[in-house]
């Protein structure tokens, strides 16, 4: 290859470069949108509070390792969310508190050692109580947005105690 071919392939090589660089930030910035949206559609209009279990007595000689285990069921998406705090009155926006509700299923308020995921069968007993109600809700009530159900489950659920059958 003579000088002038190599300087004319460099040349197409370096434009090659830059287009392929120019696309590949542009996808990239189309990919950030896709994320943006889906992470803003994936945040629950209606987190469900079922449980806090409160690890502070795990280590009571070392405060800075106290946190607070919230359980959430989004419903809107169909989620269980495990958040875990250093703050009890730490909760997700629109939050619906149904703790007193499922407070019988043996998930104890203070843990010593064990986190929410050992107690996968009893969350997933509650949401699977909560799931029919919210069903039912929507078909049986003139409910048009994911407020109105945490407005009429609230109500629905007062003074209502769940078990373990």
């Amino acid at each position: 290859m003579n000088r002038t071919e190599k300087i004319t392939r460099l040349h197409e090589l370096e434009r090659a470069i830059k287009q392929k660089k120019v696309r590949l930030e542009k996808e990239k910035r189309e990919l950030e949108i896709l994320q943006e949206k889906y992470n803003k559609t994936k945040e629950s209009e209606l987190p469900l509070l079922l449980f806090l279990i409160d690890e502070t007595l795990a280590m009571p000689e070392d405060k800075s390792d106290w946190q607070y285990e919230h359980v959430y069921y989004c419903p809107d998406i169909d989620e269980v969310k495990y958040i875990i705090n250093h703050s009890e009155k730490e909760q997700l926006p629109n939050t619906v508190d149904l703790r007193d509700n499922f407070s019988s299923l043996g998930i104890p308020t203070k843990a010593y050692t064990r986190s929410a995921l050992d107690y996968t069968s009893e969350i997933n007993m509650a949401v699977s109580m909560l799931k029919p109600q919210i069903d039912n809700l929507f078909t049986s009530n003139e409910i048009h947005s994911w407020s109105d159900l945490g407005t009429v489950l609230k109500k629905e659920m007062r003074g209502k105690q769940y078990s373990k059958v």
